[in-house]
């Protein structure tokens, strides 16, 4: 078995009730807020979770005034104390109207059903792709997104990928071209947002704010669906899957809109977790040197620096083999996995 969070969208029908449960969360977000600002202004004192004039201790009994459950304001409090510790600061920023929603909630306090769940004495209607009276709800939340949708993003157990006994590996090398090339041949095409600048260009100087958010909504979409897919193939084929170490934030230096398109870190994030959940092995290795190095026979002779982009192909002059750039790499990226020594000099033969 394996954890897996699924997110469901909500009926719209229920926007206002979820928007006034969200308004809720916010004075309680604030509130703590200043609290914390106050006590760090005046007694220079950091306030934690737990403990005398605590985060817990401050808001104990606010629950029914704010129109919430006692489980959902304490993990509003934990949440504000995590994000604290995380970004090294007395205070965070606060909420407003311009905050997307947020309703964190406690498994137990949620019951699922098939086309909906309970949360609250309340009944809410989703669109039920998965079956949810199947599952039991652990800590989850409730979200909005940029449209104003509602979805109920809950994790729970599940039954893990279907996986064959391979016992091979595979090398991935991360471009901007192609968000990933497999040492296997397969490739990912990262054009999602490049799909819609031209109707996005429209609508911006229409000033059509809606239309603007409905196709980044769907680029992201896209997106995640085709690395959700990508990912999870390489997960079901490969014991060992290495990527090479491409740095993002050197590539926004040169292309920026590109570089966000591809999505590095999403992919790398799901091959990891899922590569853990499916006993798979899942590392970042060196690319240096994998573009120029021949991955027949060794020798440094590829395309050079960012004059050299625009060969996709080339023969080595040393052996004669012929190589797709992208390929090429994703091939000295395994190599450099399964321990055939660093890439500083050439790639010795497999």
């Amino acid at each position: 078995m394996a954890t897996r969070t699924l997110k469901v969208r909500i009926r719209d029908k229920h926007a206002k009730r979820l928007c006034r449960m969200a308004r809720g969360v916010n004075t309680a977000w604030n509130y703590l807020n200043e609290y914390a600002r106050h006590e760090w202004k005046a007694k220079r004192r950091f306030v934690k979770y737990a403990g005398p004039g605590g985060l817990a201790d401050q808001t104990s009994g606010a629950a029914q005034e704010l129109g919430l459950l006692a489980d959902t304001v304490q993990k509003v409090c934990a949440q504000f104390d995590t994000s604290k510790r995380q970004h090294k600061k007395a205070w965070l920023h606060f909420r407003g109207r311009r905050s997307l929603g947020w309703i964190p909630f406690k498994g137990v306090t949620v019951k699922l059903e098939a086309g909906g769940f309970h949360f609250m004495k309340t009944r809410f209607q989703v669109w039920d792709s998965y079956g949810l009276d199947q599952f039991e709800a652990k800590d989850g939340s409730i979200v909005q997104d940029a449209r104003g949708r509602w979805y109920l993003c809950v994790p729970v157990e599940m039954v893990g990928l279907t996986l064959s006994g391979s016992l091979e590996a595979v090398g991935l090398d991360l471009g901007l071209k192609d968000a990933a090339v497999a040492s296997d041949g397969q490739k990912l095409v990262a054009k999602w947002y490049h799909g819609i600048q031209a109707k996005l260009a429209v609508a911006q100087r229409a000033r059509n704010k809606q239309q603007v958010k409905a196709l980044h909504a769907k680029a992201k979409n896209q997106r995640q669906d085709a690395l959700n897919k990508f990912s999870t193939a390489m997960v079901r084929a490969y014991g060992a899957i290495y990527a090479g170490d491409v740095s993002t934030a050197f590539l926004l230096k040169f292309s920026p809109k590109s570089t966000l398109d591809a999505g590095h870190g999403i992919l790398k994030t799901q091959l990891r977790y899922k590569s853990q959940q499916a006993g798979r092995v899942f590392a970042e290795v060196s690319e240096k040197w994998s573009t120029q190095t021949c991955s027949e026979c060794g020798s440094i002779a590829g395309p050079k620096g960012r004059a050299g982009l625009n060969e996709r192909a080339w023969v080595c002059p040393g052996c004669g083999a012929s190589h797709d750039r992208d390929i090429n790499a994703a091939r000295n990226i395994l190599a450099v996995g399964l321990g055939y020594g660093p890439p500083v000099g050439g790639i010795h033969l497999l």
